[in-house]
C-alpha cells in the first residue's frame, strides 16, 4: 500500500471510531426525525459539513492558543512508553500531551480525515494530485508569503 492510500484506510479507522464514540448519533437522529436518510435532503447535508468544518477550525485555533501560551509537547517519549506498558497512558497523556500545539494539531487532522471518510472523499488521491500540482508551480506560488 502507498502512503496516499494509507490516508484513505486512516480516514476510514478515524471516522469509524466518530461513529463508535457517539459522534454521529445527532445526524441518525435528524435523519430519523426527516424520515429518511439525511444525505438525501441537500439543506441537511450542507448544514452537517458546515458544522464538521467549523469544528476543524475550531482545533486550529485551539492549536493557534496554545502557541501563544507556549504549550508544547513534552515527554513525548514518556508517553509512548506508559501506552506500550499499558500503565497509566491517560495521565501520562494529560501531563505531557494534552492541550498543546501537537495535540490540537493532531485532533484538527483527525476531523479532517473524519470528513473525508463521511463525505466518500478519496484523501489519497486528492493529496497526491495536490502535492503533484504544488510540485509545478513557482517558488512562492508567485505570492509574497
Amino acid at each position: 500500500m502507498d502512503k496516499f492510500q494509507a490516508l484513505n484506510e486512516l480516514s476510514c479507522e478515524v471516522y469509524q471510531n466518530a461513529v463508535d464514540h457517539g459522534f454521529y448519533d445527532a445526524e441518525h437522529k435528524i435523519a430519523e426525525a426527516a424520515g429518511d436518510d439525511i444525505y438525501t435532503h441537500e439543506i441537511l447535508q450542507h448544514l452537517v459539513f458546515g458544522q464538521r468544518i467549523a469544528l476543524i477550525n475550531s482545533e486550529l485555533s485551539e492549536a493557534l492558543e496554545a502557541d501563544r501560551l507556549g504549550r508544547f509537547a513534552k515527554h513525548v517519549r514518556t508517553v509512548e512508553y506508559a501506552l506500550a506498558q499499558n500503565s497509566s497512558f491517560e495521565a501520562a497523556f494529560r501531563a505531557g500531551i494534552k492541550d498543546t500545539v501537537e495535540d490540537e494539531i493532531a485532533d484538527a487532522l483527525i476531523r479532517i480525515l473524519d470528513l473525508c471518510a463521511a463525505n466518500n472523499i478519496d484523501i489519497g488521491t486528492h493529496v497526491r494530485l495536490k502535492m503533484e500540482y504544488n510540485s509545478r508551480r513557482p517558488k512562492m506560488h508567485g505570492k509574497k508569503y
